[in-house]
């Protein structure tokens, strides 16, 4: 109540500022175009944030207040000041039915706490961001808020309820008309971090590498976490030295942003690496880094737990009594406190998050039944169709896997005839080779090149193109197609995509954890940018699935 008084108060006694006459002849929007032009410069954008204000104040424009002090809270330099500024932007809004207000300022606080390792009062700003835009149905802001609700998730432990989560904002930020690339590098650092954490490093490993260039055109932040993850990574297949390279050099930016875990987490693995190596003095080192951080930052994590362990451990073979008191005192402490704030942050979550998640779904199957207008005529008929549909998708579905089983047993037979029928019929092209009108000395060279290609298994890369390599081969995409047709007897898409099935298909057969990877991971690693791209293609060279492929493929297979 007093809190809501002193916004009360705060609005009564809004400052104008002093506006230059040219500024107060431009419109919200006018405005707002300048600030955003001049925001690397903070002197200059802050006036025209000021100018933007004083034109919502003089007008009483609720909504254009509210964007305004939402936005002047990135420049305060006092953290009290931040959040009243907030408030004010959410006590204005709090009553409408605005598409972005009261959910921008809901959602920064959000932030703002997050960034403070303030989980709790982070969790409960989210939820009412979330409230708000199921509210007035604004798809971008309920994304972005499951998104933070998914890291809040990962936070607390569990992974796999996060990584539901931030899968649907993986997918709902790629399938955008227009991707924007930093909420899109966002979702992917997130996911690639979460499947670490539950031990799916190959799907981790797959993202880090097709985004790390992007990540360091774009943002240094993202770009960091992204080699702290590949370095941990890294580690957990043993590859130590380059580990310690990745995690090492990510650790100077690491220190510049405000959520200290990352940086934990860096000297954790290199104290980790330091004991693989069997040197104690080293990892012990880091570790104290890591209860240095924590003793500043209050950053909770489940790795400072861990590295109490082991300064306990340490102390104990060196018999360091005082030492070793002083770390079991942090760490019951630690456990303490983290125990209450993840009991609240699991009530809350479910309180607030999964719990209306569900409630939604219900109301729109009732919106559904009741739109319908079913009685309980309709719905014993609908019993009585759905039995039978069930036992008619059984037998279909048994006589479906009688075909695949052949199908996958044909496929393995005739493989090795195949692929020396396939060589000589590449070589000889058509009897119409006069058709072609390509130079004898080009066509030459193309062929060449294309041996080359299929040998270095450059159709790997993803992204490829006719016209990218015609470029490469230094001939033209016409001439190039022409005698892809001609002696290969396909189009340039499905010559690339069966040379990637091939490929793929050798590698399962010999490779066992190869088919331990998920579909997805799979597909990456032969090129296809996309699950159903590289299923439809497989299917459609095979006769079957991917997924039944490896399921029929058994451990002591030998290679044909």
């Amino acid at each position: 109540m007093i809190l809501l008084f002193s916004n009360i108060n705060l609005i009564s006694q809004e400052k104008i500022h002093t506006v230059h006459d040219s500024l107060k002849k431009l419109t919200y929007q006018g405005l707002y175009d300048k600030y955003i032009l001049s925001s690397k410069d903070t002197v200059k954008s802050l006036i025209y944030l000021n100018a933007f204000l004083e034109k919502g104040i003089k007008e009483n424009n609720k909504i254009r207040k509210a964007q305004a002090y939402s936005f002047l809270h990135f420049y305060q330099k006092d953290n009290n000041e931040k959040l009243k500024m907030l408030d004010i932007s959410i006590q204005l809004t709090a009553d409408g039915n605005h598409d972005f207000f009261p959910i921008v300022p809901y959602s920064f606080k959000g932030g703002y706490y997050y960034e403070h390792g303030d989980y709790k009062k982070s969790l409960d700003n989210y939820i009412k961001a979330l409230e708000a835009a199921y509210k007035v149905n604004n798809t971008e802001y309920i994304y972005i808020t499951k998104h933070n609700i998914g890291k809040l998730k990962s936070k607390i432990g569990r992974y796999k309820e996060a990584l539901a989560i931030l899968k649907q904002c993986y997918t709902y930020e790629k399938n955008k008309e227009s991707i924007d690339v930093l909420p899109y590098l966002s979702s992917i650092v997130l996911l690639s971090e979460t499947y670490t954490k539950i031990k799916e490093t190959d799907s981790s490993a797959i993202l880090i590498e097709k985004y790390l260039s992007l990540a360091k055109n774009n943002d240094s932040e993202i770009y960091n976490r992204l080699l702290l993850n590949k370095g941990i990574n890294l580690f957990h297949e043993r590859k130590i030295e380059q580990a310690y390279q990745n995690i090492y050099k990510s650790i100077d930016q690491l220190g510049k942003i405000q959520d200290k875990s990352f940086l934990i987490t860096a000297y954790f693995y290199l104290g980790k690496i330091q004991l693989f190596n069997k040197n104690q003095e080293k990892a012990k080192i880091n570790f104290k880094k890591v209860d240095s951080i924590y003793s500043i930052a209050k950053y909770p994590s489940e790795i400072i737990r861990k590295a109490y362990e082991h300064l306990i451990k340490f102390n104990k073979s060196k018999s360091d009594i005082a030492n070793q008191l002083i770390y079991i005192d942090k760490l019951l402490k630690f456990d303490s406190i983290n125990k209450i704030n993840n009991h609240y942050l699991e009530e809350k979550i479910q309180e607030g998050y999964d719990t209306p998640e569900l409630l939604n779904e219900k109301e729109k199957i009732i919106d559904l039944l009741e739109s319908k207008n079913e009685n309980f005529v309709v719905l014993n008929i609908t019993l009585f169709g759905t039995i039978l549909l069930t036992i008619f998708l059984f037998i279909l579905n048994y006589r479906k896997r009688k075909i695949y089983q052949r199908k996958f047993e044909d496929f393995l037979q005739v493989r090795s005839s195949d692929a020396t029928t396939e060589k000589t019929k590449n070589a000889t092209g058509y009897k119409e080779d006069y058709y072609i009108k390509i130079p004898q000395e080009i066509m030459e060279k193309i062929l060449k090149n294309l041996d080359e290609f299929e040998e270095n298994n450059c159709f790997l890369e993803t992204h490829i193109t006719s016209t990218l390599l015609a470029k490469r081969f230094e001939t033209n995409s016409k001439y190039l197609s022409k005698i892809i047709h001609y002696y290969r007897h396909k189009n340039f898409n499905t010559y690339i995509n069966d040379l990637r099935i091939d490929y793929i298909v050798s590698k399962l057969r010999e490779d066992t954890k190869l088919r331990s990877f998920t579909i997805e991971a799979i597909a990456k690693s032969c090129g296809f940018n996309t699950t159903s791209a590289f299923s439809k293609s497989f299917y459609k060279k095979t006769g079957i699935y991917p997924s039944y492929f490896i399921k029929k493929l058994t451990p002591d297979e030998k290679v044909v």
